[in-house]
């Protein structure tokens, strides 16, 4: 924030041309990456409201996962070594 505004004084202040694009540029930046922090901290803050929740009743939140690969797999040779050793071993 200081950052911005000694950026808008220096342009308020500065009769060079150049030198204001150069801020205006600058400052357009800051600005875009302020509207970005705001937005994150909005979700933050929605986030966070589950655990200040006033209700007695205790809230689980939801943690979302992403879907896991999965592949098959054959146990018929697994299980008939072991359902052989359990045989011979009668």
């Amino acid at each position: 924030m200081r950052l911005r505004a000694g950026a808008e004084n220096l342009y308020k202040a500065t009769t060079n041309r150049k030198l204001r694009e150069t801020v205006a540029l600058e400052l357009s930046f800051v600005n875009s990456n302020l509207q970005l922090l705001k937005e994150q901290l909005a979700e933050l803050n929605s986030s966070v409201e589950v655990y200040q929740s006033e209700s007695s009743e205790p809230v689980m939140p939801m943690i979302p996962l992403g879907l896991k690969e999965t592949k098959e797999i054959d146990f018929r040779e697994p299980f008939k070594d072991i359902l052989k050793f359990h045989r011979v071993g009668k």
